[in-house]
């Protein structure tokens, strides 16, 4: 039987093909950062990229002619992005203004380093800074100096105390039970401020009673955890021990030369 010559030929080149729209990696990649910033909401950024990647995938979605689908996972990312970065500009608001509060925290170290007695008394709760004097305060800073050398670097920051903190995190926990021993955490706030030296970080220790924070910071104390464990502290703890020895004065050679 032959063909009709006039039949419609059912299939022939260059016939147009229909082809299944794929879905856009662009897309699905989008909705997966933009889930993992919301996850991680500490690490700034990867939400609101999540966010813009979805804008990208979504107007290339609409220029595609169809050959591209996945608009709701670009829509997704869009929305759990604009999550993700609010929630990135509280953490980053917070966080700057914790690190200022942490640096209040340590303000009386740098003095306590340069030997400033009056510095250092304006830092102190009226008791403790009536029972420091010069002596005292040399004293302390000679002890430090000798366990550990100058000072290096104060925390800048709540990310850098964070980093100095983990460095020094067996240490933290020693000066924190060494403190207690003195200071009940029942009636005193202990917050611990490590500090980069020549040859360690050294944890000192700020007791404040909890009124303080009320206000200006007064502190009723401040120790650092020498090597051997113990704590050195600026003014005597309730125990009396701790305090290092003033130096006595060198004697005058002229003293007890009097004339014949």
């Amino acid at each position: 039987m032959s063909q009709n010559p006039y039949a419609q030929p059912t299939d022939y080149a260059g016939a147009p093909e229909y082809l299944e729209p794929k879905t856009s990696i662009l897309a699905i990649f989008a909705f997966v950062v933009s889930l993992l910033g919301l996850v991680a909401c500490c690490i700034p950024g990867v939400g609101p990229l999540g966010l813009l990647m979805g804008v990208l995938a979504l107007v290339m979605i609409s220029m595609s002619g169809g050959r591209k689908k996945g608009g709701g996972f670009a829509i997704a990312a869009i929305a759990i992005g604009l999550v993700a970065g609010a929630i990135n500009v509280f953490v980053i608001i917070g966080a700057s203004m914790a690190g200022k509060q942490w640096a209040q925290f340590g303000a009386i170290v740098e003095p306590i380093d340069q030997r400033d007695l009056s510095a250092v008394q304006a830092k102190l709760d009226p008791q403790a800074s009536a029972q420091l004097d010069q002596q005292q305060l040399d004293a302390f800073a000679d002890s430090l100096r000798a366990h550990y050398g100058g000072q290096q670097q104060l925390p800048t920051g709540l990310i850098d105390a964070f980093m100095l903190t983990i460095k020094a995190a067996t240490a933290t926990s020693t000066a924190q039970t060494a403190s207690q021993q003195e200071y009940s955490p029942v009636n005193f706030t202990l917050v611990p401020i490590p500090v980069e030296y020549d040859s360690a970080v050294v944890v000192f220790m700020m007791v404040m009673d909890p009124s303080s924070f009320a206000g200006t910071f007064r502190y009723t104390n401040v120790g650092y955890l020498a090597p051997d464990g113990t704590m050195v502290w600026l003014v005597p703890p309730p125990s009396g021990r701790g305090t290092p020895t003033p130096a006595m004065p060198k004697a005058d050679p002229a003293d007890g030369q009097g004339g014949g």
